[in-house]
């Protein structure tokens, strides 16, 4: 693949990087997504019994499938170079965690209360998504030259 040491160190350090940003924000993501899990176990029992009929529950249900969805890309991130590499996951990341700024957002000015401090959580894992993403975008770049 390359043959020049001092730009394999830097790989492997970009690589390393780019890691344990996913690693971060994989473990920081695992109860809430095991939280989600419960919330959407209990959602599809309230489809079963037809309570279900507010647009607001099922943007709640898509926010949450899209958090586990996330949850995934942190982990295959964590496990596999290739995925930490490639910038589609932390795109995906940060678009998701944008609807979710905006979510709560949209949530506060309806109703404001101390619930729209949860906003900190999502911005937090977009500035890491955006750190990781540049990361890669400095290996491409580099890479290419």
């Amino acid at each position: 693949m390359l043959t020049k040491p001092d730009m394999r160190n830097s790989i492997d350090s970009i690589i390393a990087r780019a890691s344990n940003i996913a690693r971060w924000l994989f473990f920081i993501n695992l109860i809430p997504t095991v939280i989600a899990g419960g919330v959407i176990f209990i959602t599809f029992n309230k489809l079963e019994q037809n309570s279900f009929r507010n647009t607001y529950d099922w943007i709640v249900l898509s926010l949450m499938l899209s958090g586990i969805a996330l949850q995934y890309i942190y982990y295959r991130q964590t496990t596999n170079t290739d995925n930490v590499l490639n910038p589609v996951g932390w795109v995906f990341s940060i678009i998701v965690n944008a609807i979710f700024i905006v979510s709560y957002l949209v949530r506060f000015f309806s109703a404001p209360s101390f619930g729209a401090l949860m906003i900190v959580y999502p911005a937090a894992f977009l500035v890491c998504s955006v750190k990781g993403l540049r990361l890669i975008r400095h290996f491409e770049s580099s890479y290419i030259s």
